[in-house]
């Protein structure tokens, strides 16, 4: 059994949802040894306060947002001196369970285990249609936890205890460990899309990764401004290449069949609908043409790297 566990929280401007998060941590039925928070925007002092007599809290503020940089801050806090990391988002509420789970799961499984993902209990995954056209356009998967072609990895919600997956989401736990082999890779931009895919494929390529289903959190409300959505897809269309391109067996072929193709929908979606967050996909998919272009020029003569692309924003 692992008892020293670290909980690592990155977040900004979400005071309603911290305060959640650390309340479901304070009512486990165990404790973690540390909860590391690094925020931004919203100053969280307060909230700390409320719990800090319940829960060993190491909390820094910052002042320039940043997904990748504020976890890095939060982890390189605790990874050394704890045998696990769990990586939680601000709007998490766990099980009452949740902790116990973590320090008793991975005796369960055999030691080149190092990762593991949870079940969110109020998402509900729904088959998209025209699943074989999907399929042979590698866009979607039966196989929960797989890694298609084109750089998308698919949801493993619904798969059993300890079933083996590909690839982990943001809200995971790891070995300790595995943070001196592996490392996530720079992002400069305030939110960091397929951050969690870019980092736990490699992981699992090497050692196995698995999904538990008695790892139960809920998502609470979090309204995002629809401004947002532009950042989140210009984001999620460069991060996405850089991780097609760092792995061989994945395409860029398929990545820009299936850009096109997500544009065109969100296109049409956008003139049926008028919806104001249609428009700033569009408009993200849209800002992300230029970039790509310059990328692929400048990067077939040699001039610059694949990283660069997350480091554009």
């Amino acid at each position: 059994m692992f008892n020293q566990l670290a909980i690592v929280i990155a977040t900004y401007n979400n005071r309603g949802g911290l305060q959640t998060a650390l309340k479901s941590i304070s009512l486990n039925s165990k404790h973690p040894n540390t909860v590391s928070i690094v925020s931004s925007g919203d100053l969280i002092e307060d909230i700390i306060i409320q719990y800090k007599s319940r829960l060993n809290i190491l909390h820094e503020h910052v002042d320039k947002p940043g997904q990748y940089s504020q976890r890095q801050k939060a982890l390189h806090k605790v990874f050394r001196n704890h045998e696990l990391v769990l990586f939680l988002d601000d709007y998490a509420i766990l099980d009452s369970q949740f902790i116990n789970e973590c320090c008793t799961s991975f005796s369960q499984v055999n030691e080149k285990v190092v990762g593991m993902g949870v079940t969110i209990t109020n998402h509900q995954i729904i088959p998209p249609k025209f699943i074989v056209l999907r399929k042979m356009l590698q866009n979607y998967s039966t196989n929960g936890g797989k890694v298609l072609k084109s750089g998308i990895g698919i949801p493993y919600q619904n798969l059993n205890k300890f079933s083996s997956t590909q690839w982990l989401n943001g809200a995971s736990i790891w070995k300790s460990s595995i943070f001196l082999e592996f490392h996530h890779a720079e992002m400069s931009g305030s939110y960091s899309a397929a951050e969690d895919l870019i980092f736990s494929y490699p992981i699992g390529k090497k050692y196995q990764l698995v999904t538990n289903s008695d790892l139960r959190i809920e998502i609470s409300g979090r309204q995002i401004p629809n401004k947002r959505f532009l950042n989140r897809t210009l984001s999620s269309n460069l991060n996405r290449l850089y991780f097609v391109e760092q792995h061989k067996e994945l395409s860029k072929f398929w990545f820009y069949i299936n850009f096109f193709l997500s544009f065109t929908l969100v296109f049409f979606k956008f003139f049926i609908s008028f919806n104001p967050k249609m428009f700033y996909i569009l408009l993200g998919n849209i800002l992300s043409l230029p970039y790509l272009t310059y990328y692929e020029i400048l990067h077939f003569f040699g001039f610059i790297p694949s990283k660069w692309l997350t480091n554009r924003l």
